[in-house]
């Protein structure tokens, strides 16, 4: 099982490579080129990643371990505003400190680093929020289950329209540039493997856990499957002919470290980063995700705003 893991977090490392996935980009583009493209892809991601656990569900198969609810408020919009300074100024969030790691630029190995110390240090300074119990799954609902059908689909006919054959297909996925929403299916889906056999995924959660209990059973398996992550971004960028390899100065390893500090308190207080947002959150409906979400997203937005449009 742990070897299976492994190589779902691989595939997921390099789809993100493939799709140059990263929230920060995904708004930057929203704000200054009006492209929703990309943006919009986190959601899909989201949505896969909810139809396949549900279909689990439906067949009696559960997450190794149910997803925890928080209770939505100040402190969680309050860290998703923290990680998305943190990632702006970190210039990628958790998915795109990954791809640029495994493109080369070793100053992006900081950004772990700074992340698992923002956490202990959050820690000392405040308690983060305490899971609630369940009331129901959101995501059984009729209208839910309906949404997701013509969701999957949709994205069938539009696959198939886009797709002549097999062939077609792998010509498709061997394409050194995927689309953005093909990377986030592949990941929403690998995710959703990973936390039916293995939880908790999300990179940025390994990370948090890690600042919060790194001495447990599982810090090894935790950290082997973020470095599986950055592995397959490696392999993503040496198929892709991008890989080169960019020597870090110390400003720019401090630079990443400070900001994965700031990434690393904001995922405590917001119980993630933006990949545990979308990737768990999003898809069981929690109201202290999309808070959260939303927050990073305006702040990363204003700041876009104010320090990059054009003048």
């Amino acid at each position: 099982m742990t070897v299976f893991a492994l190589i779902l977090a691989i595939v997921a490392g390099f789809a993100a490579q493939r799709g140059s996935i990263c929230a920060v980009a995904a708004v930057r583009e929203l704000v200054i080129d009006r492209k929703a493209q990309r943006y919009v892809a986190f959601f899909e991601c989201a949505a896969w990643s909810l139809a396949l656990l549900t279909a689990a569900r439906a067949f009696g198969i559960s997450p190794s371990a149910a997803p925890q609810d928080y209770a939505p408020g100040l402190i969680v919009a309050f860290g998703g505003a923290l990680f998305g300074a943190g990632a702006f100024l970190n210039g990628a969030c958790t998915f795109g400190s990954a791809a640029r790691l495994g493109r080369g630029e070793v100053a992006f190995a900081a950004m772990p680093a700074g992340f698992v110390l923002g956490v202990m240090m959050a820690a000392q300074l405040a308690q983060a929020p305490s899971p609630r119990a369940l009331t129901g799954d959101p995501a059984s609902s009729d209208i839910a289950v309906m949404g997701l059908v013509f969701f999957v689909g949709f994205q069938l006919f539009r696959l198939s329209d886009a797709v002549s054959g097999p062939r077609d297909a792998i010509a498709r996925l061997a394409e050194p540039v995927w689309r953005p929403s093909l990377a986030m299916g592949v990941i929403g889906l690998t995710s959703a493997l990973l936390m039916i056999f293995f939880a908790p995924w999300p990179y940025s959660k390994l990370l948090t856990d890690l600042g919060v209990s790194a001495g447990s059973d599982q810090a090894l398996l935790k950290i082997a499957l973020a470095i599986a992550f950055v592995v397959g971004a490696a392999i993503g960028a040496h198929t892709r002919g991008v890989f080169k390899f960019v020597a870090p100065s110390p400003r720019d390893a401090a630079e990443k470290a400070a900001a994965g500090a700031l990434m690393g308190a904001g995922s405590y207080f917001a119980q993630g980063g933006n990949d545990s947002m979308v990737l768990v959150g999003l898809p069981h409906f929690f109201v202290y995700a999309v808070i959260a979400y939303l927050s990073m997203t305006a702040t990363i937005a204003a700041i876009v705003f104010v320090a990059v449009r054009p003048r």
